[in-house]
């Protein structure tokens, strides 16, 4: 994630969360001024990374429980998509990819590892 520049990526999707170990690095990479949405289908999961959530300090991180291939997100709504190890979970990685690219300012950014 070192390599990821984010100084321009002030609002972030992290795809396939899970309990947020991820998401909580990110929001502390962008800092107070930026965000991270945290998306995962497991209910679970979700509960787990809101309940850490509440007892960090980090508070730029919120979670929802939501599939990134179909979640209506709001159109340019994000500078960088993030993934580590959830998009290769995907159904239809072209309908995915269509929807969090729509979901991306112009010129935004994704970086996953798979």
């Amino acid at each position: 994630m070192d390599a990821i520049v984010m100084d321009r990526c002030q609002r972030v999707l992290d795809i396939g969360c899970g309990c947020g170990e991820t998401s909580f690095d990110l929001a502390r990479r962008v800092g107070d001024t930026g965000s991270v949405l945290g998306v995962d289908i497991s209910t679970l999961l979700i509960e787990a990374a809101r309940r850490a959530a509440q007892q960090s300090a980090v508070s730029n991180v919120r979670f929802e429980e939501a599939d990134a291939q179909t979640y209506s997100f709001q159109r340019g709504s994000f500078d960088l998509a993030f993934s580590r190890f959830g998009i290769m979970f995907f159904e239809d990685p072209d309908f995915a990819f269509r929807n969090i690219h729509a979901a991306l300012r112009p010129g935004g950014g994704l970086a996953f590892v798979a």
